[in-house]
């Protein structure tokens, strides 16, 4: 007690650490995701079970909640379940970097945003490019006036070709 007999004092020498510092909560990589490369209209697809990717320490009542970013234009991302699905874009190419991150969180909190205790790990997935055909392959005209002569210019051949800055030879 203490002098004036109204409360008692404890002095302990037991450390203190704060909740959010307590690293059994937090989720970590087991399984990191190396650099990856498809070309670009192939049509790849790539599904990855990101249980396999993240794990948790411990078995209490916290579940893993899982959110992607992406820097670049060649894929589409979402994730399903605990499914990250990566699509290739048709005629896209270049090299995109994937954000993902993994939330340890309880089952009373609505969202893994909610909860402060997370991993994270990002990879980088290049869309080589590849020389698509040229479409819309038009000639202004299509008739040739009998006994021309050699070399008399009979229309113009037009292309299209969805990879900037290529050039035709007929």
């Amino acid at each position: 007690l203490n002098p004036e007999g109204t409360g008692c004092a404890i002095n302990s020498s037991i450390p203190f650490t704060p909740f959010s510092d307590k690293p059994y909560l937090h989720p970590y990589v087991q399984n990191p995701i190396s650099d990856k490369e498809f070309k670009e209209d192939a049509g790849e697809a790539m599904n990855i079970d990101l249980n396999s990717i993240f794990a948790r320490p411990i078995n209490f009542d916290y579940q893993l909640g899982y959110s992607v970013e992406i820097e670049g234009e060649a894929i589409s991302t979402k994730i399903e379940g605990n499914s990250l699905i990566l699509e290739t874009l048709e005629n896209v190419n270049g090299t995109n970097t994937i954000h993902l991150k993994a939330n340890s969180r309880s089952s009373s909190y609505s969202s893994a945003i909610d909860y402060p205790y997370y991993s994270d790990l990002s990879f980088n997935l290049n869309i080589i490019p590849v020389n698509d055909a040229p479409t819309a392959i038009y000639l202004s005209t299509n008739t040739i006036v009998e006994n021309s002569a050699i070399g008399t210019e009979i229309g113009i051949l037009t292309a299209n070709d969805v990879d900037a800055g290529q050039t035709f030879t007929y």
